[in-house]
């Protein structure tokens, strides 16, 4: 993987898909888009009082992340 260059697509694509794992499966009729911008995984909250929710903690988030995804491919997730 990693002398094709596949190791960092494939832990992105580990990442925004771990989201919904981590931040629980509850909330995943809330959660739209997930999207890489830059090192910053942003992911689309269809609620205001959880997207703040997810704010606070959202390091911790950042760590459980990079986890799941076997790789510290995310530095900040952004909640919007």
């Amino acid at each position: 993987m990693r002398s094709e260059g596949l190791d960092t697509p494939l832990a992105r694509f580990r990442a925004k898909e771990a989201v919904v794992r981590v931040v629980g499966e509850q909330f995943a009729k809330y959660i739209g888009d997930v999207y890489f911008q830059g090192d910053r995984l942003r992911v689309q909250i269809k609620s205001a009082p959880l997207r703040q929710n997810l704010m606070m903690n959202r390091r911790a988030y950042v760590h459980a992340v990079n986890h799941e995804a076997g790789a510290q491919v995310v530095q900040d997730i952004i909640f919007c």
